[in-house]
C-alpha cells in the first residue's frame, strides 16, 4: 500500500532557507521512527511499502544550514484501500418480453464505493430453479 503526504512550509524558517525535508514514519504499535526519504525537495511526498491494516503516524521535518526543526506529526492512519464494493441498484425492471427475449433495465448504485462504476453482472435463473447463470457479455 500507499499514501501521499503534503505540508506547507514552516512559519519560522530559522534563520536560513529550508535546503530539504525529512519524513520519518511509525506504526503505532511501536515506539521507534524510521525514516521514509532524507532529502525531500518538495512539499509532498508518496510513501510506498505500507503494510495494509497497520495503522501509521508520520512526521516531517524541515532542515536548513543550522540543523534539523521540530518534527510536524500526523494524525494516526490506518492503511487500507480507499474504495469499497458498490451498492447493489435499484430492482430490475423488466420490458418489452418476447418468447426468447425481454429487456432488462435498472438504475445505478446510490453508493458506487467511491470509484466509477465499471460494468455489470446480470444473471438468471429458471423460476423454480436453484442455479444462477451469466446472462451478460457486455459491460
Amino acid at each position: 500500500e500507499k499514501c501521499y503526504l503534503s505540508w506547507s512550509p514552516p512559519l519560522e524558517d530559522g534563520g536560513a532557507s529550508i535546503s530539504h525535508y525529512i519524513i520519518e514514519k511509525r506504526e503505532t504499535s511501536r515506539l521507534s521512527w524510521t525514516q521514509v526519504a532524507s532529502d525531500v525537495q518538495a512539499l509532498s511526498h508518496k510513501v510506498t511499502r505500507l503494510l495494509t491494516g497497520n495503522e501509521y503516524i508520520f512526521r516531517v521535518m524541515a532542515v536548513n544550514k543550522y540543523g534539523i526543526g521540530e518534527p510536524l506529526e500526523s494524525e494516526p492512519i490506518l492503511a487500507r484501500n480507499p474504495f469499497k464494493p458498490p451498492g447493489p441498484p435499484s430492482v430490475p425492471e423488466v420490458t418489452t418480453i418476447t418468447k426468447d427475449s425481454m429487456v432488462v433495465t435498472w438504475e445505478r448504485p446510490e453508493d458506487n464505493g467511491g470509484a466509477e462504476i465499471e460494468g455489470y453482472i446480470l444473471e438468471k435463473r429458471d423460476k423454480d430453479g436453484i442455479r444462477w447463470t451469466k446472462c451478460s457479455k457486455k459491460k
